[in-house]
């Protein structure tokens, strides 16, 4: 069981976070969108119930939209060489974030993501969460809006390639690195999974001292890599849904994603 729902929430997560295609893609011009006309996904959401203390999923209504939400809020600087007009971005909008009802509260899903992130007395690296968990946007939207000079991501980017050619370069040396910086997380087949944020450096051409980051649902959080952990991230292994959060410690991998980019406002 443990197994099966671990694997089910990295396949939920590959799905939101990579620039993958889609065989199918909604179209969602209307504002607000009205749910119930529209094609939606089911996404399982994590969560701890707090009657319980266990870790649960909860099924979230999620659309995938390739054209305009609102004006020109996923359009992009790159022109399409088939049609000669802007590209849009692939993306996602939720139904409902925490706290909503019908919903998971904002206090069931911070549980879950600051026992991911170590918020708890066995974490050696004690990082700690400066906002609430949210499905309103995933870590690169989150990013972008934080250091970008273009307008405001209200969505899960999925195709966060376009919004890093859009406003962003690529330093030649990953220790050119710089607060206000952004981190780019690639897996090995090159595919952007993650993207936090420079806070601070220990010095010009060392690394971070301060990292700022929002992951998936979670979220925002701090964590200060100590000298030889470079520009990892914390995180901790898959929780047993069997047994309660508090009766668990799991174990560390402070490489979340191997491969690491710095790129910096343009």
């Amino acid at each position: 069981m443990q197994n099966r729902t671990c694997v089910i929430v990295m396949l939920v997560t590959l799905a939101l976070l990579t620039d993958a295609g889609y065989i199918e893609a909604a179209d969602d011009a209307a504002d607000p969108i009205d749910w119930e006309e529209v094609s939606y996904d089911l996404v399982w959401v994590p969560y701890v119930d707090a009657s319980s203390d266990l870790w649960e999923l909860w099924q979230a209504k999620a659309l995938h939209a390739t054209a305009n939400h609102i004006a020109n809020h996923c359009r992009s600087d790159e022109v399409d060489p088939e049609t000669g007009a802007p590209r849009t971005m692939n993306h996602w909008h939720f139904e409902k974030d925490f706290g909503d009802d019908d919903f998971p509260t904002v206090a069931e899903a911070n549980r879950y993501w600051d026992w991911r992130f170590g918020i708890v007395s066995y974490n050696p690296r004690k990082t700690t969460r400066v906002s609430n968990a949210t499905t309103l946007y995933n870590c690169h939207s989150w990013a972008f809006n934080q250091q970008a000079d273009g307008g405001q991501y209200t969505y899960w980017c999925s195709q966060p390639s376009i919004a890093y050619a859009d406003d962003f370069v690529k330093r030649d040396s990953i220790y050119d690195v710089e607060a206000g910086d952004l981190l780019r997380y690639k897996n090995g087949q090159g595919g952007i999974e993650h993207t936090s944020i420079v806070n601070m450096v220990y010095a010009p051409g060392q690394h971070p001292s301060l990292l700022e980051w929002k992951f998936e649902y979670s979220g925002v959080y701090h964590d200060a890599p100590p000298p030889g952990h470079y520009f990892d991230q914390p995180y901790n292994t898959c929780l047993d849904p069997s047994k309660t959060i508090a009766s668990q410690t799991g174990t560390w991998d402070p490489a979340l994603i191997p491969s690491k980019e710095v790129w910096r406002d343009d």
